[in-house]
């Protein structure tokens, strides 16, 4: 059996084929596509309509990859954000961006008068971050009455695409987690919530676990491709999910690094953690596979790196990953450090001006080459991730094990070892490709390849065995 993964990220976006021989699994990446933001009247918005073509140009290079042996698809993309659509079921606009100006800049105070911040953390356990679905929602009900008013459905971008492909409605729920809505006890939208924001619940329909079946291809998506029958299936569709759930766990008291655009540092728990001192540091509950619960801390990631690259081949210095790394390993930064989660960092834009601002202000060098940069965003990013450790290991009174470090961020083996030596942790590598890995699990799980995750887990174990990194390793 094969599964075809699409993974939706922030930036880009990609169609692979997985299949387990033997509990080996394979995987094939049959299309992979930019993902740009667009701005409409000023506003920055995805491009969805686009992203939708490249899910039906996935769908076409799926039939000639694979040996008819195609089972099911899976969905997978980025958090918080929403579409609206009309009663035709059409966008009312595009859905705007979670680093659109207006949700950065957001005042949260002003929904907190109406419902506590510590009721919303005891409610749904989910953080106070002002791009979340609950303050986007309250800033598009009081600057964008308009399109609430033609609104009859809002659906969160993955559960979207299942929508076009399917033509059924519905919100998984890991994806519904991230919205700051969701009833920790009753996993449905809560009612006193959603009356605070004067939002019918309804508008996002049933929520259903991940792993559940979706719907068979309708029959227009299948046109100009031999589709018909394949199912659908609500994988995590939330892509941190997905990626923990694509992660080998090894030991007990393992730690969790998801480095990528963002980067998320957590632990997979059995129940949600919500004292004072978790609300007050801004530690969240999200809904994971298997009524489990990912207990982890936002941090700005890689996407501070991204925007300089952008820059750098605009001027022509862009000479691949690869060579950024060779640089980077022996560039000395003099022990400048970048606040990583400030906020004019999450911006778009004129990035590298931002950062030379930032380390003036501090009085510290300003590096004179790409990998000086990256240099420099990675030992910052280490620094934040032992800093976010030591609170979560004394938010769950643990103390860690070892750290996986997955996701795009895992291709450096420069940031592994920073991040070794500044957590004083033992890190476990890989797989890099862990959203996708947790998309094909949940589908192969369904297809009964698997009778639990944790037989899943070993056999990725086996198919991608990570790389270890010690601390107080010489760089």
């Amino acid at each position: 059996m094969t599964y075809l993964a699409f993974d939706l990220g922030a930036s880009s976006g990609r169609a692979m084929l997985g299949k387990f021989q033997q509990s080996i699994l394979t995987l094939h990446e049959i299309h992979r596509f930019e993902n740009n933001p667009v701005m409409i009247e000023g506003l920055l918005s995805w491009d969805v309509p686009t992203l939708y073509d490249h899910i039906k140009e996935g769908l076409k290079k799926a039939i000639v990859a694979c040996d008819d042996d195609l089972v099911s698809i899976g969905i997978d993309a980025w958090g918080v954000d929403i579409a609206l659509l009309d009663e035709h079921m059409s966008l009312v606009r595009m859905p705007l961006h979670y680093r659109n100006k207006e949700n950065i800049d957001q005042n949260m105070e002003s929904l907190f008068e109406r419902v506590s911040k510590k009721h919303l953390y005891q409610v749904t356990g989910i953080q106070s971050l002002n791009i979340n679905t609950i303050f986007q929602l309250h800033n598009l009900i009081r600057h964008h009455p308009d399109w609430m008013r033609h609104t009859k459905r809002i659906m969160m971008i993955p559960d979207l695409i299942n929508y076009w492909l399917t033509g059924v409605t519905g919100i998984e729920h890991t994806i519904a987690s991230t919205t700051g809505m969701l009833n920790l006890e009753t996993k449905s939208f809560d009612q006193h919530i959603m009356n605070v924001l004067d939002v019918d619940s309804r508008l996002f329909g049933d929520v259903f676990d991940p792993g559940t079946k979706v719907g068979p291809l309708r029959q227009e998506t299948c046109d100009g491709c031999d589709l018909h029958g394949i199912n659908v299936i609500r994988v995590a569709s939330h892509d941190t999910a997905s990626a923990v759930i694509g992660i080998p766990f090894t030991h007990q008291n393992s730690t969790f690094i998801s480095s990528g655009t963002w980067s998320l540092i957590g632990k997979e728990m059995s129940s949600p953690i919500l004292s004072d001192d978790a609300k007050n540091a801004n530690f969240t509950n999200e809904g994971g596979y298997g009524g489990t619960i990912r207990f982890l801390k936002n941090i700005s990631g890689l996407f501070i790196l991204q925007e300089l690259q952008k820059a750098w081949e605009d001027q022509g210095l862009w000479e691949g990953y690869e060579d950024l790394e060779r640089q980077a390993a022996t560039y000395d930064t003099r022990h400048a450090v970048i606040d990583v989660d400030d906020s004019m960092l999450q911006r778009p834009g004129d990035m590298e001006q931002k950062l030379i601002d930032h380390l003036d202000e501090r009085q510290m060098a300003v590096p004179d080459s790409p990998g000086g940069w990256a240099r420099l965003i990675y030992e910052s990013l280490a620094v934040m991730y032992g800093k976010r450790l030591r609170q979560l290991d004394e938010l769950t009174q643990t103390t860690t094990s070892v750290i996986h470090l997955v996701g795009g961020g895992a291709k450096s083996t420069l940031l592994a070892q920073l991040t070794a030596n500044q957590t004083g942790v033992s890190v476990l590598v890989g797989p890099c490709e862990s959203t996708v890995i947790g998309n094909i699990v949940v589908q192969a799980i369904e297809h009964g390849e698997f009778q639990t995750l944790d037989d899943a887990r070993k056999a990725i174990l086996t198919s991608f065995p990570p790389t270890l990194f010690t601390p107080g390793q010489k760089i």
